[in-house]
């Protein structure tokens, strides 16, 4: 019985280790704000006590309810990378945004993957070279596989409304 234990340690214990793996937080040298590098997730920036910019921007963001409405039928059958900079100002006033947006939209956040930057844009694995990105908060829609679009730092309109436009193209 101690021999299978030991062996499921051996086995179980790699997994545990990259799971682990896949988050590092830093301090930013230019401002001492933690940034996130690597994948995590929404949970994870509420959960964070120095990013009350996330906390303040969920709870004053009250996106439209017209969009939304038109928005969630269609936005609900999409994929979303993120990539965002805790350490970036446009970060810290897009994505509470897009948070609020995707709750009242009732998007499945399991089909989200929320990937964090340096300032370099680098993160843990490859995605600036995957994705392209060169600047960051970057929201990429994806359909069946295939990108519908992005949104790249800024939105022209709202979130909602932009997003709106982005899978209304296709």
């Amino acid at each position: 019985m101690e021999s299978l234990l030991l062996y499921s340690i051996y086995i179980f214990l790699p997994f545990a280790m990259f799971a682990q793996n896949s988050l590092i937080v830093s301090v930013d040298s230019q401002n001492g704000s933690k940034i996130f590098s690597g994948t995590f997730t929404f949970d994870s920036l509420i959960k964070e006590p120095t990013f009350n910019w996330f906390k303040e921007g969920v709870s004053e963001y009250i996106p439209s309810k017209t969009i939304i409405q038109t928005l969630t039928p269609i936005l609900n059958d999409c994929k979303l990378v993120v990539v965002m900079g805790t350490w970036c100002d446009d970060s810290h006033y897009l994505i509470p945004k897009l948070y609020k947006t995707l709750l009242s939209c009732h998007f499945p956040l399991k089909e989200l993957e929320l990937i964090g930057v340096d300032r370099e844009k680098q993160s843990l694995g490859k995605e600036r070279q995957k994705f392209g990105i060169q600047l960051v908060p970057t929201v990429i829609v994806f359909k069946e596989g295939k990108e519908l679009g992005r949104i790249v730092e800024t939105v022209k309109t709202s979130i909602e409304s932009d997003l709106l436009q982005l899978v209304n193209r296709h």
